[in-house]
């Protein structure tokens, strides 16, 4: 597997169409980086957060779990593709945490997918992985301010971006096995949150499993500390925060005034290439 930008030596990349049905989510028109369409194009300095606006949920990487715990609660899908997710909201098309205008996000800790946007590695028929922008997300822009490119060589910009998406990349794959262990181990329970709001409005989302602390005890004791153990630690404060949301009507703030109940079973199918 290889990470290349179109236009290096090993040649130019094709983009994947632009109305493939597995394109990651936010991503809608995908364009590979490539140095000699974008030689003049400068990144902006801001794009704002709008494009997450109707994520209900959102893709974490295990090595951003912790910092993700102290904000949102975190939970898992096993099919089509098993995945860990961080909690956005309680209805579906809505996020809480981008603000009304959607130049901000109101949380201290930002997940990894949406600071990866509008960027994306994405797989092609040599398997290959090649640095993708979406063109729809409007983020570049001409001038000299912040270029891709500058003299036939990456900038620094450029160069940030495909860091970012490495290391991403490799933080998927560590999730990826995460998962599997967690699966192995059968650890995992299906769960709802039945939350009702002071309105006395009942909010139920369903679809989603959550770590069994009991099943961990068990298997840990049989066969070892196969998923690490602060891991654990940490999904496990997030799974008893989803049940202490539907156990009172004592219900946090974020949960008030939104649309439909969300149900993540199968959401994440295309989340993360």
């Amino acid at each position: 597997m290889s990470e290349l930008i179109a236009g290096e030596p090993s040649g130019p990349k094709r983009p994947p169409p632009a109305t493939n049905p597995a394109l990651p989510l936010f991503y809608k028109r995908v364009a590979v980086v490539d140095e000699a369409k974008l030689s003049n194009s400068s990144l902006k300095e801001q794009i704002g957060y709008d494009f997450a606006r109707n994520a209900a949920f959102v893709p974490l990487i295990v090595t951003e779990l912790f910092a993700a715990a102290s904000t949102y609660p975190i939970v898992f899908i096993t099919e089509p593709v098993p995945s860990v997710l961080a909690v956005l909201g309680l209805r579906e098309a809505q996020n809480l945490f981008v603000s009304a205008d959607g130049t901000k996000w109101d949380a201290p800790y930002i997940p990894a997918y949406v600071r990866r946007y509008p960027f994306v590695f994405l797989r092609h028929d040599n398997d290959d992985l090649t640095l993708c922008i979406d063109e729809a997300a409007n983020a570049l822009e001409p001038g000299r301010a912040r270029l891709l490119f500058e003299d036939g060589k990456r900038t620094p910009v450029i160069e940030h971006a495909l860091r970012f998406c490495v290391e991403f990349q490799r933080g998927h794959l560590a999730t990826e096995a995460f998962m599997k262990a967690l699966i192995e181990q059968d650890l995992l329970i299906p769960y709802q949150v039945t939350s009702t709001l002071d309105s006395g409005e009942r909010l139920t989302a369903t679809g989603f499993k959550v770590i069994d602390e009991a099943l961990r005890e068990i298997a840990r004791r049989r066969r070892g500390e196969l998923v690490p153990a602060r891991l654990a630690r940490i999904c496990l404060r997030s799974s008893r925060l989803c049940r202490m949301l539907g156990a009172t009507r004592q219900t946090v703030e974020w949960l008030r005034g939104w649309g439909d109940p969300v149900s993540w079973q199968g959401a994440a199918s295309s989340a993360i290439d």
